[in-house]
């Protein structure tokens, strides 16, 4: 069996045992998802530009980590929008909050809460980013219905996976996971080492007769 085959293999065990029993992002992996080979494959800005997000805009940021899309985000809602970066672990917020207070971010407002309880009004939402994080989160069906409470009418859900990752599920299954909860499928980019899909609500999609 050839070195490839064996990694692969030990990859899909990995993201199968992630799947059975969730669990975030550990506090020692933080380096790596700010790594410059990551910000090379994983351009924030050139992501964040092509989803159309624009000055006063409301976002959520569910997981932020390290903060690779948190800056980037913030700097394309300007002083008039909101970012609500929320965490599951403190310590990760903690680490965010020092990158940032250097700098004039003051509309990001970082929280700790998971994703099947948001800390957020209904339907105060434009988009909510959800990168690397969905195979993670423990009740996935949970989540995904807050993030449709959450969502203004056309709110947008941005669900994306790294394949470098060791969750990595690939696009069938989240779409699956989104379908389920009530969401469907509007758009979908890719390169060789991720995907980005984009969802509304069903029912704040309009059906022309």
């Amino acid at each position: 069996m050839s070195l490839c085959m064996l990694l692969l293999g030990a990859k899909l065990l990995i993201s199968v045992i992630i799947q059975l029993w969730p669990r975030p992002t550990p506090l020692w992996a933080r380096p790596l998802l700010q790594h410059r080979w990551r910000q090379a494959y994983r351009d924030p800005e050139r992501v964040l530009t092509q989803l159309g997000i624009r000055p006063g805009m409301r976002i959520l940021e569910i997981g932020p980590g390290s903060g690779l899309f948190t800056t980037a985000t913030a700097q394309l809602i300007g002083e008039t929008g909101q970012l609500f970066s929320i965490d599951l672990q403190i310590e990760m917020l903690l680490l965010l909050k020092q990158k940032l207070s250097g700098t004039a971010f003051q509309q990001v407002i970082l929280q700790a809460a998971n994703a099947e309880q948001l800390p957020l009004a209904d339907r105060t939402i434009d988009l909510a980013l959800v990168i690397a994080v969905l195979p993670m989160v423990c009740h996935k069906h949970q989540a995904l219905q807050e993030l449709q409470r959450v969502l203004v009418p056309h709110g947008i859900l941005v669900v994306s996976e790294d394949l470098l990752e060791p969750e990595y599920v690939p696009a069938w299954l989240t779409k699956r996971w989104c379908r389920t909860a009530g969401f469907v499928c509007t758009g979908y980019m890719r390169s060789w080492w991720w995907y980005l899909l984009t969802f509304r609500p069903v029912h704040n999609i309009q059906i022309n007769r």
